[in-house]
């Protein structure tokens, strides 16, 4: 309740910025600055009937969800690349960092989709079967009504479309990966996740001699649930299971 009431406090303060910052957005000024994806965004709401008010909430939030879930992706995505048996595609990607083009920047976003892909973000989204089978599905026996668990970790490895799956292929078509879940469960904020993640994690790459700390303080600590054995639930510094990488430290000089 106390976290409740502090986050409610702060959304108090923080909406009127955003609010001002959708009107900017819709001003006849903004047709003379610079295009960004954010107005871009609030300028195609606001063409379907969105109201002002209605845009700024749902941007809202967005922002509030990506906080954690981009976070969440950022630390797996960098743990997956210190590893050691990936320090050269480490190299490769310290050397994108400085290139400062679309082409590089389209492979970051490949390096880290495939470790979403190996290493995935996502274990699967649940479905409730609403009709009969037809005469295509029948390779499972379903009734109308049954909870289905869509294994989307295991699908990322299906090697009819990831051929090679094991390895690690910045070059993929980047309309194969589920990494941000699908259908009804695909996240909302997968085209901003695809343009903020590389951006952050070119920041990263630049930090000079970027390294482990020394021991489990290193390590990122996370645990595989019961039953659904690719879905991951991470431990805390204090030994606490949490929901989101809070573990693991990292060095540079």
């Amino acid at each position: 309740m106390q976290l409740r009431e502090v986050a409610l406090g702060a959304s108090k303060n923080i909406a009127p910025v955003m609010n001002l910052l959708v009107q900017e957005a819709l001003s006849f000024a903004s047709y003379f600055t610079s295009k960004s994806a954010g107005r871009e965004i609030v300028k195609a709401l606001h063409n379907k009937g969105w109201a002002p008010k209605r845009i700024m909430w749902n941007m809202f939030g967005c922002g509030v969800g990506a906080v954690a879930t981009q976070g969440q992706a950022l630390a797996q995505v960098v743990d997956f690349y210190l590893r050691p048996e990936n320090d050269e595609h480490l190299k490769d990607l310290k050397n994108l960092a400085t290139v400062n083009t679309s082409e590089a920047d389209d492979l970051i976003l490949g390096y880290i989709l495939e470790a979403g892909r190996v290493d995935t973000w996502v274990a699967g989204v649940l479905r409730q079967k609403t009709s009969v089978p037809n005469e295509h599905d029948k390779s499972v026996a379903l009734s109308e009504g049954d909870i289905v668990f869509l294994n989307l970790a295991r699908a990322m490895q299906d090697p009819q479309v990831f051929p090679n799956p094991e390895e690690v292929n910045p070059r993929r078509p980047k309309t194969d990966y589920i990494v941000f879940g699908n259908g009804f469960h695909e996240s909302i904020g997968e085209q901003i996740d695809r343009i903020a993640l590389p951006t952050m994690f070119k920041e990263i790459l630049k930090l000079r001699n970027l390294r482990r700390a020394p021991g489990s303080q290193g390590q990122l600590k996370k645990l595989k649930k019961d039953k659904m054995d690719d879905d991951t639930i991470y431990v805390s510094q204090h030994a606490k299971l949490w929901p989101f990488p809070s573990s693991m430290l990292v060095f540079y000089d």
